[in-house]
This record gives structure tokens, sequence and C-alpha cells, in this order.
């Protein structure tokens, strides 16, 4: 009922809570006071759903519109991938050994020495 409504109204932009209650009551002649806990209920559950769109107002009051898919863009057509050509693997620098100053060499014997007994 509800999606009729606002299918019917094609209101501009939106349909407001009010003019699909006012068209319920006159379409279907059901006593629309009654049945306000379910519309609203439904207008919450399809704004979830992702079916309406909230355009004004918070929970069921305000105005509410259907969400306009855009179309699915095509895929265009596969352009071909340039070859990737392989590059050879930049060569690491060859390891050498850590040069140590003559100071470093002088402290680490002395230390290793052992110590001189009187």
């Amino acid at each position: 009922m509800v999606t009729a409504a606002i299918n019917t109204l094609g209101e501009l932009e939106r349909s407001s809570l009010q003019a699909i209650k006012k068209y319920i009551a006159a379409t279907y002649n059901v006593d629309v006071e009654r049945q306000a806990p379910f519309i609203k209920k439904f207008l919450k559950a399809a704004v979830v759903k992702g079916t309406l769109v909230q355009t004004k107002g918070k929970g069921a009051s305000g105005s509410f519109k259907f969400v306009v898919e855009k179309a699915a863009p095509k895929p265009k057509a596969a352009a071909k991938k340039p070859t990737n050509v392989k590059k050879p693997a930049a060569k690491a620098p060859a390891k050498t050994k850590a040069a140590v100053s003559p100071k470093a060499k002088k402290a680490a014997k002395t230390s290793t020495a052992k110590p001189k007994s009187p």
C-alpha cells in the first residue's frame, strides 16, 4: 500500500508521510490512525533496507522517495596490456669486511690480554 501510494503520488522530489496516509485512507478505505504504526514500521524498514530514501525528517516522519538505481556501467573492452619485460635484478654489492680502526684493534688486544701478575 505504501509503495503504491508513493508511486501514484508521483510528486517531484518526495512524498510526505501525511500525503501517504491521505492516499491510503482514500484508496483503501482503512482507518489510517490504526494503521499508522504499521506504516511507520514499513517506512523505517524500507529506509534501512535501501528501497526508500528519507529526504527530510527523522524516523518515520518526513518525506520519502524511491532509490533511483543508476544503470551499471558497461565493462570496457579488454585493452591489450603491454607484455611485461622482465628486468634483470640488480646485483647486491659484494660484502666486504668491515674496516676496523687501529685504536679499536689495540683496545681489543689489551682487553683480551691476561693481566701481568707481580
